[in-house]
Parts: structure tokens; C-alpha cells; sequence
């Protein structure tokens, strides 16, 4: 079973992966700055989950979702079809 912070990290990097893949090349800056700062996010939880654990402090676990075993791309691609699609 996964954590919170984990499970939040898992999600802000498929999100940043499917906004890139789903974004029009007529708005690419906007997008990658939009995607910078969720990888900026998600890695600033992986820090605070590191230090969490660091400090023996009980990180909160989450219950299970369906995708929950699904890779990064295969969230992504999940998240593209259902946010982006036309």
C-alpha cells in the first residue's frame, strides 16, 4: 500500500507527463513552464516524504485505487484520455 506523499508524487508526474504529451505545439511555453512546476512539486514532496521517514514521523497510507500498480506511463496515458480528450 502506498503513502499519501508517495501516491501524490506518482500523480503530479503523469499529470506533467500528460499535459507535455497532450500539449498543442501553438502553446509550448506556457506548458512547459505548467510542467516544470509540477516536477518541481512532485519533488518537493519526495523531499518532505524523505524527511518524513528520516524523522521516524508515520506517513498517512492511502487506500487502494484502481492504476495503483500502473507505471508512470501507463498513468499518464490514462490521465491524457480523460483530461484532454476531445
Amino acid at each position: 500500500m502506498r503513502d499519501l506523499l508517495e501516491q501524490t508524487v506518482r500523480y503530479l508526474e503523469a499529470l506533467s507527463d500528460a499535459a507535455m504529451d497532450a500539449s498543442p505545439s501553438t502553446d509550448a511555453s506556457f506548458v512547459a513552464e505548467f510542467v516544470d512546476a509540477l516536477r518541481e512539486c512532485a519533488e518537493a514532496v519526495k523531499t518532505a516524504r524523505e524527511d518524513l521517514i528520516d524523522t521516524g514521523r508515520p506517513i498517512n497510507p492511502v487506500y487502494s485505487h484502481p492504476g495503483d500498480e500502473d507505471t508512470r506511463e501507463e498513468l499518464a496515458s490514462r490521465l491524457t484520455a480523460h483530461l484532454f480528450a476531445e
